[in-house]
């Protein structure tokens, strides 16, 4: 019996690892199309003073199946945030938003470095 299960055991691995490649590559052709990519998203914090999350997928995150992000925002308190996230999903980028061209993602961007008394 444990002959039989032993060979089993090493059918399902074998299978695993194809499907596991099949999935990567899957994931790779539909993730690669949203690198460089910008978003817009809403945000507030649970509160009724939304304002905007920008974001740009600038790689893949192989290991999460993911995205690494860099983002920033002005909170309605004033709170700025700026950070280079890593393992974002897809639904991150677009849950409540939109995407955005690279000109308003530069515009926004200016804006912020322009709120901070930095010339860009």
């Amino acid at each position: 019996m444990s002959n039989i299960k032993a060979k089993l055991m090493k059918q399902a691995r074998s299978i695993s690892a194809k499907l596991a490649a099949i999935e990567d590559k899957t994931w790779r052709k539909e993730a690669m199309p949203l690198v460089g990519k910008c978003f817009r998203v809403r945000n507030s914090y649970g509160t009724d003073r939304a304002w905007w999350l920008y974001q740009k997928a600038i790689q893949l995150d192989p290991q999460s199946r993911g995205f690494i992000v860099f983002r920033f925002e002005t909170a309605s308190d004033g709170k700025i945030s700026i950070d280079r996230a890593e393992h974002l999903y897809g639904w991150n980028l677009f849950s409540g938003g939109k995407e955005i061209t690279q000109s308003e993602f530069d515009l926004a961007w200016k804006e912020l470095l322009v709120s901070l008394g930095i010339t860009p």
